[in-house]
């Protein structure tokens, strides 16, 4: 876990562009939930729980809540469970927004987290947050097609090694491009988190073996996510430049138990 970047848990099954998304985004698709255990939303105490666990297990990286809603509908219930972590430990939280919300709260609200990312599809200017959240990273806003675009590939994905996702009913997802929850079967509640990030990890070591296996999930052989080939820079710790190095690697070690982080007592 001390490789992962975001621990990403969907806080809400909305978005309020939705009308804008139609037909390419996986929020639009009605029957997204219908593979997967809907029967116990998660509550705010087991997202903390996931999150502590996550900790132990050497997490360093951030939370965040995005998925594919939009997390400032939810950002009451938000800042309910960042305080309950904050408690028991120094966590950093991110909030990827559209930012359309932004001008209708308090910004002083958002001094919660610790990086604030903004698909930036109203093309503002956001320079007035940095005096609220220091990082502040802006892109551009391209309406999500990851509905619709298709190809091929066979490509080493160190997608796992960026994003750990729990949807809005405590399944996991392999990744983002797992929308309709088919890659497999495992549950929070049911299965237990420690659980979980065993098999992400035992996934992880599979999927980023190049040339692939045979027995990587099916929807790994027809993916075209973005972020497939490489890692997003979302989290400026030490072990980061260390995992980059590594990954770039020909000689990539791929069992995390094998790798050498130096610096990582620093942030322990």
């Amino acid at each position: 876990m001390k490789y992962l970047q975001l621990l990403t848990h969907e806080i809400g099954t909305s978005c309020n562009l939705i009308h804008k998304h139609q037909g390419k985004c996986p929020i639009t698709i009605p029957e997204r939930y219908d593979a997967v255990d809907t029967h116990h939303a998660l509550t705010d105490d087991e997202i903390v729980s996931n999150i502590l666990t996550a900790y132990s297990h050497g997490f360093r990286g951030m939370t965040s809540w995005h998925s594919y809603c939009e997390p400032l509908l939810y950002l009451d219930r938000i800042e309910k469970i960042v305080a309950k972590v904050n408690e028991h430990i120094p966590q950093q939280h991110l909030l990827w927004t559209n930012g359309t919300l932004i001008e209708k709260i308090d910004p002083q609200r958002l001094k919660i987290f610790s990086k604030i990312i903004i698909s930036n599809y109203q093309k503002k200017n956001w320079d007035f947050l940095k005096g609220i959240v220091p990082d502040l990273k802006i892109l551009r806003g391209h309406l999500d097609d990851r509905v619709t675009k298709k190809r091929k590939t066979r490509k080493r994905c160190l997608r796992l090694f960026t994003e750990m996702i729990i949807d809005y009913y405590g399944n996991y997802r392999i990744c983002c491009g797992d929308f309709m929850g088919t890659s497999l079967s495992l549950n929070t509640i049911k299965d237990g988190f420690d659980t979980i990030i065993h098999k992400h990890q035992e996934l992880r070591s599979l999927i980023s073996t190049e040339p692939q296996p045979y027995n990587i999930p099916n929807i790994c052989k027809t993916c075209s996510i973005l972020g497939r080939t490489y890692i997003y820079n979302l989290v400026n710790l030490p072990y980061y430049n260390t995992m980059y190095k590594l990954m770039s690697d020909h000689n990539l070690i791929i069992e995390e138990e094998r790798f050498y982080i130096s610096n990582y007592e620093d942030i322990k």
